[in-house]
């Protein structure tokens, strides 16, 4: 059986590691066994502390997936606006065409999600004449 690889990109610093950690292990217990997963991590130049990182790699044993940590500058988004609630991370996810060239189709999932069901099923949705596809939250 040949493997198909999906990419998922999320943006994260280490308050929310913890909520990544579930969101691909939610991801991967439901996940199609015909599929790994390369996980992209979006982080500022400085990444994610040790143990974070560590929790993460623990969530992917005993999966076909991997881990890539993507640092991105923050001084790109200094001057764009960031409330209690947005921080500097929710803008990096723009950067991922720049990030990811070589990858033709990758899905962002904010990090505290928990997936309910196969994955497999969204990044099946041929976009095909269109740049992205999201859902109005």
């Amino acid at each position: 059986m040949t493997t198909a690889t999906i990419h998922v990109a999320m943006a994260l610093n280490d308050a929310y590691g913890r909520h990544a950690g579930v969101m691909m292990k939610s991801l991967l217990r439901h996940a199609d066994p015909a599929y790994r997963f390369v996980f992209h991590i979006i982080t500022g130049a400085a990444g994610l502390s040790t143990e974070i990182r560590s929790r993460l790699a623990a969530c992917l044993e005993r999966a076909p997936s991997s881990i890539e940590y993507l640092p991105v500058n923050e001084e790109r988004f200094a001057a764009y606006p960031l409330t209690s609630y947005y921080s500097i991370e929710v803008y990096y996810r723009l950067a991922i065409p720049e990030l990811l060239p070589a990858v033709d189709k990758c899905l962002y999932l904010d990090a505290d999600l928990v997936i309910r069901g196969d994955i497999a099923e969204l990044w099946r949705i041929d976009l095909e004449g269109y740049a992205l596809a999201a859902v109005r939250d």
